[in-house]
């Protein structure tokens, strides 16, 4: 009986930090993505290649205004669910934003 509860930790001990990474990974991923398409997010909406570092900027502004809230959150709410809801929203963002037609809405998302 013992050993069927300590198999079950190990997997869940396993688990989440293999759903953490690949998280940050989904996440951080985007960082190394957007720089390359700068170029083609300023053709894409007829903007001046001023706008581009914009992109990145808001990007990683956006990234840095929720890690502070996130750690409190999900001692409250649980990890789980703050992760779960976090690459929900992060995957909704992504679909948004294929959506765009200007750079403001590409920037607010």
């Amino acid at each position: 009986m013992k050993n069927i509860q300590t198999t079950a930790l190990n997997r869940t001990t396993l688990m989440f930090p293999l759903a953490l990474v690949l998280f940050e990974f989904a996440v951080y991923i985007g960082n190394d993505l957007i720089q390359p398409a700068m170029l083609a997010i300023t053709e894409d909406f007829g903007v001046s290649a001023t706008w581009a570092p914009s992109s990145m900027s808001f990007y990683l502004l956006g990234g840095a205004s929720v890690a502070w809230l996130l750690g409190p959150l999900s001692d409250r709410l649980g990890r789980k669910k703050v992760l779960l809801s976090g690459v929900l929203f992060f995957a909704l963002c992504c679909f948004l934003i294929l959506l765009t037609r200007q750079i403001e809405h590409f920037l607010t998302l």
